[in-house]
């Protein structure tokens, strides 16, 4: 790291936040969408409902993609920017994609020592300080794609970061903006999720279970029909063939060990 990037987890030394981003995250807070869900309530064959689902805005969620698990966190965070900065545009001309491999062109996250390959809590505050400096490299409708690293067109934007999310404090952002979520995963429970529901909770790697740490987007809320039950909506970016089409619930308790980055 050069002497004018971010340290991690802190604000960079030499460059302050412009007083605009925060603005910006304030207002997406408080404005929210207009947009009004339309919900196919028996998506996942239980019945449950959806009171929130953002994938309505489909073009600034952007689809489904199958990417290495190693750079979750680098598409989920690249997505999340897209859906906030795009989210209020009308002109959907004026539309932004931004390239997650420009993140891993200046990310570098640190391996652990730990049984459970984790995305360290400095890490992510490390790729949210990128953001709120350096921004992330667009890609071109016009032109094609910049190269990752470029000296391109970048946004900015000033996330915040809560650990150990509690279930209210997601859905009460939830229904302002899209969100991303770190926390830990049975990779074979994850896989074979379906139309289940994953219970987030933290894990040891024990028994020879795999473990590991996975980002995805939040992209709505709702509750199961029998017990009224609140569970989230997740855009996951192991491919089509995951969950229903992409797409998978989660269960949030207290003490869960995730990590929410929101506007």
């Amino acid at each position: 790291m050069g002497k004018n990037e971010p340290t991690v987890g802190g604000k960079p030394k030499t460059q302050k936040i412009p007083n605009e981003l925060k603005l910006q995250a304030a207002s997406a807070r408080k404005k929210g969408t207009s947009i009004t869900p339309q919900i196919d309530e028996n998506e996942f064959g239980d019945n449950s409902s959806l009171s929130r689902d953002w994938r309505t805005v489909a073009t600034i969620l952007g689809i489904v993609v199958a990417q290495k698990r190693e750079i979750c966190w680098a598409l989920a965070l690249a997505r999340l920017l897209q859906a906030v900065y795009n989210v209020n545009l009308e002109d959907k001309k004026s539309y932004l994609e931004f390239m997650h491999e420009d993140l891993l062109q200046h990310i570098k996250p640190k391996e652990v020592t730990s049984k459970v390959a984790s995305l360290e809590l400095k890490n992510i505050k490390k790729a949210v300080a990128h953001i709120r400096v350096e921004g992330l490299l667009t890609v071109s409708s016009t032109a094609g794609s910049h190269k990752a690293g470029g000296s391109g067109h970048h946004e900015k934007w000033d996330f915040s970061i809560e650990e150990n999310a509690t279930a209210e404090f997601i859905r009460e952002k939830l229904d302002f903006s899209l969100v991303a979520i770190s926390f830990h995963v049975a990779d074979n429970e994850f896989q074979a999720i379906g139309k289940g529901i994953y219970q987030v909770r933290i894990l040891k790697a024990e028994d020879g279970k795999k473990v590991s740490s996975h980002m995805v987007l939040v992209v709505g809320y709702g509750y199961t029909k029998d017990d009224h039950k609140l569970f989230f909506l997740i855009q996951n970016s192991w491919g089509k063939h995951w969950g229903v089409n992409g797409y998978g619930r989660i269960f949030i308790d207290q003490n869960s060990g995730s990590t929410v980055i929101y506007p």
